[in-house]
């Protein structure tokens, strides 16, 4: 599975309130961000579990560089709550296009992991639902970070796999025995402290 050079920001936005619109400051940061040569794309979505809560996923070309710092000062009192983390290149792999770009991007973070996490747990999983094609899938891309300490999560190695489905509900129709998921989970049970998971619409943003 090819490894990219790009940088790979996730933003977890907590806004006050449930609001389908965003706000303009957001819409307008973003544009502003588009213009920066080194900024691939940026993909906006809600979390459906969570409709107060929006991802922002940057993929830029600058390791070491934060692309949205503050989003207090972007967002001002419509902000509630932000967190952050990177995974830097070349630590991508996978097709990242075909996860980000699908209607609804599924975002799996294994946090408190094992040494070779990464090789030995996560690489079979991801190149066995890769190959195994099942319906309603796009595309997948994983990577590792540095957790930091942030309530019950535990600090250090974290590994996040990204998935591209064509919803939700296609995204659990292929969950249970029989399924391909069902085939690989085993290889992402062992070997970590604990899990979160959420889908959400994951929706290019072209200006």
């Amino acid at each position: 599975m090819a490894t990219t050079n790009s940088q790979v920001e996730f933003h977890t936005l907590t806004l006050k309130q449930d609001d389908t619109t965003l706000p303009s400051a957001l819409t307008e940061h973003l544009t502003k961000l588009k213009t920066d040569n080194s900024i691939r794309s940026i993909h906006l979505g809600k979390q459906i579990e969570h409709p107060t809560r929006w991802s922002v996923i940057i993929v830029t070309t600058t390791p070491g560089r934060d692309a949205a710092s503050s989003w207090a000062a972007t967002l001002g009192n419509t902000l509630l709550d932000s967190r952050s983390l990177v995974i830097t290149a070349p630590g991508v792999r996978g097709n990242l296009a075909a996860a980000l770009d699908a209607p609804c991007t599924e975002v799996f973070t294994c946090h408190g992991v094992d040494d070779g996490f990464l090789d030995a747990n996560m690489k079979p999983f991801a190149e066995g639902v890769d190959k195994g094609r099942p319906d309603g899938f796009h595309g997948l891309a994983y990577g590792e970070f540095d957790q930091p300490a942030d309530g019950d999560l535990p600090a250090g190695p974290a590994v996040r796999i990204l998935l591209g489905w064509d919803s939700k509900d296609a995204h659990l129709a292929q969950r249970g025995e029989g399924k391909v998921i069902d085939e690989y989970i085993h290889h992402v049970r062992t070997g970590r402290k604990g899990i979160d998971l959420f889908p959400g619409s994951g929706v290019a943003l072209d200006y």
